[in-house]
Order: C-alpha cells, then sequence, then structure tokens
C-alpha cells in the first residue's frame, strides 16, 4: 500500500459550530473504499441533517440500519458528531471520553500466511512492544487455522 484516501467528514451544527471525523476504509478488510464512504455519507446526509445532535445514539442507529455494511463512514460521521457535540459544550472531546493517558494501547493483525511465517511475524510484533496480536482467518486449510497455534506460540508473558 502506497498511500491511504481516508475521507474527512465535517459535520456543522444549527448553531454554527463545527465537528470532525475521518472515515479510514481499508477495502481489503472492510470492502469500503473512499468513493463508497463518500456515496454513504452523501447519501445519509438526508437521515442526519435536522437532527437532534445530542440523540447521537438514535442518530447512529438510523445511519446503522440503512447502512450496517459502512462501518468505517459510520464511524467517520460518528465522531464529527461527537466532536461538534463536544466543542459545543466546551468540553475537549478526550476529557469526554474519560480524560488523558500516557499509554495507548493498540493492536496489529498477523496477516493469512503460511504457519511459520505467521509465527515468525507475530515475535516480531511483540518485540515491537504490541502485546495484543490478531490473525485473519481463512478458508484455506492450508494457512489460517494452522497458524493460530502457530501465533500463540510465539505468545510471551510481560
Amino acid at each position: 500500500m502506497d498511500a491511504v484516501r481516508n475521507v474527512l467528514v465535517r459535520v456543522t451544527l444549527a448553531n454554527g459550530v463545527v465537528g470532525y471525523g475521518e472515515a479510514a476504509p481499508f477495502e481489503a478488510i472492510n470492502g469500503e473504499n473512499q468513493a463508497t464512504i463518500l456515496a454513504a455519507l452523501a447519501t445519509c446526509r438526508d437521515l442526519v441533517v435536522g437532527q437532534d445532535a445530542t440523540r447521537l445514539r438514535r442518530i447512529a442507529q438510523t445511519v446503522k440500519g440503512v447502512f450496517h455494511i459502512q462501518t468505517a463512514a459510520r464511524a467517520g460521521l460518528e465522531m464529527a458528531l461527537l466532536d461538534a457535540l463536544t466543542r459545543a459544550w466546551g468540553v475537549p472531546l478526550y476529557q469526554f471520553l474519560g480524560g488523558a493517558s500516557d499509554r495507548v494501547e493498540t493492536d496489529m493483525t498477523v496477516p493469512i500466511v503460511p504457519p511459520n511465517d505467521a509465527r515468525r511475524l507475530a515475535a516480531d510484533i511483540q518485540r515491537r512492544g504490541i502485546h495484543v496480536v490478531k490473525t485473519k482467518a481463512s478458508a484455506s486449510t492450508t494457512t489460517s487455522p494452522a497458524c493460530t497455534p502457530s501465533v500463540r506460540g510465539s505468545q510471551r508473558v510481560t
């Protein structure tokens, strides 16, 4: 992958406050790309405009009911709404979400590869300080199911 083609989502509340979100498609994983996100957001606009933004869960459920597959598009929209709301309330979004932390935990995924490669990749990931390692599943019995024990064997308790 040479570049990402994310989508910046901008929401303007009736009082003029603007919030931003990001929709990050990864077609190989979720089937979304920049074009599908832009189309979904354009289409769901009518579902959102004029709604009470403080009813974010209701808005999110409505949008999910129509665009249940477009997870990246929905995430970008929900983040933009949250950003706008917290700006309107004068509360930093990080504070609304529970406050600052001096630590960020992330995960990394081992792709569908032969078991020996999966073991090596999982060990490399852990050496980088990432302790949550995910694996991908495949219909191929020569790759994915055999990889789980290989990846598990690379784990160490820290």
